[in-house]
């Protein structure tokens, strides 16, 4: 929690939900909307205690199952540790139409992360089906 008391900790309230979430407190501060995603998982929108991050009710799940049908396969995450064998770098793979299974030998095409001043690597689901359809 965050109320300005100097020197208390910092807590995660969204621990249970891996993604990238966008929130908005209720007006009392008891609450907060959490919309949250991943490359990998569409957006789902829950109500939460502000207290402890507990859900409180889910209000929405995002259903691609229309997009998958179509043939869409969202981008594989991956998680690597750098030269140094301490700096965590973490990316996606976009696989080509058709080439879904390990054995697909296909061209790989490289996008370098320049540094803190830009990020291309895409974290939620809308970046992603962006990127997807940009490929």
């Amino acid at each position: 929690s965050l109320d300005g008391k100097e020197g208390e900790e910092v807590k995660v309230l969204t621990h249970d939900a891996e993604g990238t979430h966008s929130i908005t407190f209720s007006k009392c501060g008891r609450f907060f909307l959490d919309a949250w995603s991943r490359v990998d998982l569409p957006p789902v929108v829950q109500l939460r205690s502000a207290l402890h991050g507990q859900i409180l009710q889910e209000l929405e799940q995002g259903d691609a199952s229309a997009l998958f049908q179509a043939s869409y396969h969202a981008p594989i995450r991956f998680h690597t540790v750098g030269r140094d064998d301490v700096t965590h770098i973490y990316g996606v793979i976009f696989r080509p139409p058709g080439a879904h299974s390990a054995s697909s030998s296909v061209p790989v095409v490289e996008e370098i992360y320049a540094g803190p001043h830009g990020a291309f690597c895409p974290k939620s689901w809308e970046e992603a089906l962006s990127s997807s359809t940009a490929r």
